[in-house]
């Protein structure tokens, strides 16, 4: 008797032992910054007003409102109608907080996670989210979405319900611990709509809601305005608190950054991200901005460091082939002059595919990076193991003609024959296309366009308004394009996309080079297996010194800060997040900032009645209770 319950008690323990218990958060290393009664993130202001209506600019077209499927150029800033299962917070590593789903469940075993849906949680319509959405979703995207999510999902066995508000994903391993967090991205998206509509139909009918904005108003490929939902229902969440703020959100379409600057420059736009060091420096002495109507400031970021960014060769090109040729291509791209002459010496130059990260190889490979990449010795080039990866530092006439001379070495190894001031191989010129959507791009592509012709390159470049251009790089027609991957402190599964071998040749894909490299699918596999921060790193490093010396690309550069203007009209946080592209969902509309700016900007200022300022004062005051 004794025996058989000893027996029971073990089997009871085993089996309270595997049961996991159901928490507010996920986080791939154990470890949540934020406690189980956090109320808001750090960067966030819960007391924030809601209201206003804000303008921003944005280049090119849009003809749908999908932005999950391949076809269409979607609208912008559509991703604010819909909410994930979990939210990521920027700033920290591999961590994700109660979003639509109120409590995130992973097994013991790690072979599986449940996500526990919030029961209030609504679409814009009234109807109710549950399991059946989030099933619709999860199979919408792995069978018809963009080619990144067949990726992102491979190693999910099963999908199920296990009740109307509680969802089951099985995995085919343990090797994955990013799954979760990948899973708790999950855009929720209608069921119910999506029987009558086809999924992957590019189209501008507004489908049902389940984030904080709703659409207001289109006008086709020209703008889009955004309003929030009325009483929301994730508006107290802590992940969401002090979020959302502008009652109206319009986007107005212009054919290119100029244009879109002179729009800022008259008030049509309130908030400019900039991007071109030389008007950063000297476009701003406009009246609005003497007056001390519009504000500059400089914004500290880890973001824009971390992005794998760069003139894109298209390796699926057979001139692109070898890589002796893409490095004689890459010698002479002179930085140095470009950063000097046109930017004002405000960037830096990337070395690596993870810059300023803690994945960023240095030096020469050693300790744990040499032990994983000594496999693969035979299989990559001598000079990875032998000495530090560098990029030309052209800053005098004779640093100049060293890196010519190599580029000239280079591609007679490879081949290719000077002839008549022209480089051929097998009768054929050695001739290519850059593409770009910004015409500001000419002036730094010119003076690298004339030293490629010094080589007996023929090089053009071509300008496409952005649905064109967005139309070539996802079926893959170009030999060169300029491009940025937004990369996250913690990798993982979407390295597939961008690097790995199955994602090389499908349309729509972020492995804009075509590698297909089995060393690389062996290191990214690495990364997705990581058991701990420390192994991350070191698969990290070594993917990306593999990545760096295949040239598949010709590094971009980096500044430490983003730069933004806007007309003084915002409250702000007191924190900013070093990790998000853009602050301005933490953002709000001060109203004595806006009526002061109103009554600056008009030619004969009207003063406001006591009763409007009256009104003004209770509305602040309804905001601050509220919140």
């Amino acid at each position: 008797m004794k025996t058989a319950f000893i027996t029971l008690l073990a089997l009871f323990l085993g089996m309270t032992k595997s049961i996991a218990a159901p928490t507010y958060g996920f986080s791939i290393w154990g470890k949540l910054r934020y406690p189980a009664d956090f109320t808001h993130y750090d960067h966030t202001n819960p007391l924030a007003p809601k209201g206003g209506h804000v303008h921003f600019g944005q280049m090119g077209r849009f003809d749908s409102l999908n932005p999950f499927i391949v076809r269409g150029e979607s609208a912008p800033a559509i991703l604010m109608t819909i909410a994930r299962l979990m939210d990521d917070n920027y700033d920290e590593t591999g961590s994700s907080y109660a979003y639509l789903a109120e409590k995130v469940e992973v097994s013991n075993d790690r072979l599986s996670v449940t996500y526990y849906l919030n029961p209030q949680a609504r679409f814009n319509n009234g109807e109710a989210i549950t399991s059946a959405d989030v099933l619709f979703s999860f199979e919408a995207l792995k069978t018809k979405g963009q080619p990144m999510y067949r990726s992102y999902f491979a190693d999910v066995i099963k999908a199920e319900a296990l009740g109307p508000h509680k969802v089951r994903f099985t995995f085919k391993n343990t090797h994955n611990r990013e799954l979760p967090l990948i899973l708790g991205q999950l855009p929720i998206l209608s069921a119910t709509y999506y029987k009558d509509h086809p999924f992957d139909g590019v189209n501008l009918t507004p489908s049902p809601c389940s984030g904080p904005y709703e659409i207001e108003k289109i006008d086709p490929g020209r703008s889009i305005t955004y309003r929030r939902v009325s009483s929301w229902w994730g508006e107290n969440i802590p992940s969401q608190k002090g979020r959302h703020n502008f009652a109206q959100i319009t986007f107005d379409m212009y054919r290119d950054n100029n244009a879109l600057f002179e729009a800022f420059k008259v008030g049509k736009i309130d908030i400019f991200s900039e991007s071109k060091a030389n008007r950063w420096k000297t476009g701003y002495d406009f009246a609005a901005m003497t007056k001390g109507l519009v504000k500059k400031v400089e914004l500290p970021s880890r973001l824009s460091n971390g992005a794998t960014a760069g003139f894109f060769f298209n390796i699926r090109r057979p001139i692109f082939q070898d890589r002796r040729v893409r490095q004689a291509i890459t010698e002479v791209f002179d930085f140095t002059w470009i950063n000097h002459t046109l930017f004002y010496d405000a960037y830096t130059r990337n070395r690596s595919y993870f810059p300023g990260s803690d994945f960023e190889h240095q030096g020469v490979p050693t300790g744990k990076e040499l032990g994983t990449l000594k496999k693969y010795k035979n299989q990559l080039p001598s000079d990875l193991f032998e000495r530090a990866f560098s990029l030309p530092d052209n800053v005098n006439s004779t640093t100049t003609r060293h890196s010519i001379e190599k580029a000239n070495k280079l591609l007679k190894e490879a081949g290719w024959v000077f002839e008549n001031e022209i480089l051929h191989k097998d009768g054929q010129p050695f001739r290519f296309e850059i593409l770009i959507a910004d015409q500001s791009m000419e002036r730094v592509l010119l003076p690298f366009v004339d030293t490629l012709k010094r080589l007996g390159i023929l090089v053009s470049v071509r300008l496409l308004d952005m649905v064109n251009y967005t139309n070539r790089v996802e079926t893959l027609d170009f030999d060169m394009i300029m491009a940025g991957i937004p990369q996250s402190n913690s990798l993982g599964n979407e390295q597939r996309n961008f690097w790995g071998s199955a994602q090389a040749n499908n349309p729509g894909t972020l492995n804009y080079a075509g590698i297909h490299d089995p060393v690389i699918d062996e290191l990214i596999e690495l990364i997705i297996s990581s058991t701990n921060y420390d192994e991350l790193i070191t698969s990290a490093k070594a993917l990306d010194r593999v990545l760096v010396w295949g040239y598949y690309m010709i590094p971009y550069w980096h500044r430490s800060v983003n730069w933004i203007a806007y007309w003084d009209r915002f409250g702000q946080p007191a924190i900013s997040s070093l990790y998000m592209t853009t602050p301005f969902d933490t953002w709000w509309v001060d109203i004595d900032k806006d009526h002061k700016l109103q009554e600056s900007t008009q030619e004969e200022p009207t003063k406001l009645s006591w009763w409007q300022r009256f009104k003004d004062y209770l509305y602040n005051l309804y905001n601050r209770i509220r919140g």
